[in-house]
């Protein structure tokens, strides 16, 4: 079940929130327990929401203990908090007890501050449009939502506080392969393929030219091609 609680400070649906995109990536100004707004990452793959350990003493708040916790690119160390308030036009977020991450580290690779994830617990909660071509985030009660006419919908599967779709993945020669992915708004990828899914399906010819794509993550370094 979603830890936290969401309220709508005015109707049910929420105003149209901007955001800014960079590299395809969500970034939302949110207000912590009060304070100026902060630039956090809309995360759908991240499994709850955390704030940046290095902002814990700007932000006043008292962290609870500390410890490690394994994360894409290695371990890292985190600070259990809780009673952390997250504002956003016309929307107050209320998490159960969440972690503070070091974020300091991707900064340098997304050219902004990162003062934390809003992830599914959030997610979770509401219903999330997001309009890429107008950077517009909109969020509705899902008590009373309806679909725009001619939407599509897909079965999700919900595993470990992450969602899933079924995709097909049709090679050169014609044939397909079908396989779960993430739908994960922290990833710059279009699709990013897991490597023994592909070496399983033989996807990537034994004697292609293969790139290396150098990555970062929560826990340091990712390697790809």
């Amino acid at each position: 079940p979603p830890a936290g609680t969401l309220r709508f400070v005015s109707g049910d649906r929420a105003l149209e929130i901007p955001f800014d995109d960079d590299f395809n990536l969500v970034f939302l100004e949110v207000r912590v327990n009060g304070s100026e707004p902060r630039s956090f990452l809309l995360d759908t793959g991240f499994d709850t929401s955390v704030l940046n350990a290095d902002r814990i003493d700007e932000l006043g708040l008292v962290p609870l203990g500390k410890e490690a916790v394994a994360q894409p690119g290695g371990t890292v160390e985190t600070t259990r908090l809780e009673g952390v308030r997250f504002e956003l036009p016309g929307v107050e977020f209320r998490s159960g007890p969440i972690q503070a991450v070091p974020l300091t580290g991707l900064e340098p690779f997304v050219g902004r501050r990162v003062d934390g994830i809003l992830g599914h617990d959030f997610v979770s909660l509401t219903v999330v449009e997001l309009d890429y071509p107008r950077r517009v985030l909109r969020l509705y009660d899902p008590a009373g939502f309806r679909a725009a006419d001619g939407a599509v919908a897909l079965p999700v599967t919900v595993e470990a506080s992450e969602p899933f779709v079924d995709m097909t993945l049709v090679r050169l020669d014609g044939s397909s392969v079908t396989g779960r992915f993430k739908v994960d708004t922290g990833s710059m990828d279009v699709a990013g393929l897991n490597r023994n899914f592909t070496e399983e399906n033989a996807l990537v010819a034994a004697n292609q030219v293969r790139v290396p794509i150098p990555g970062l993550a929560v826990g340091g370094e990712t390697k790809g091609y």
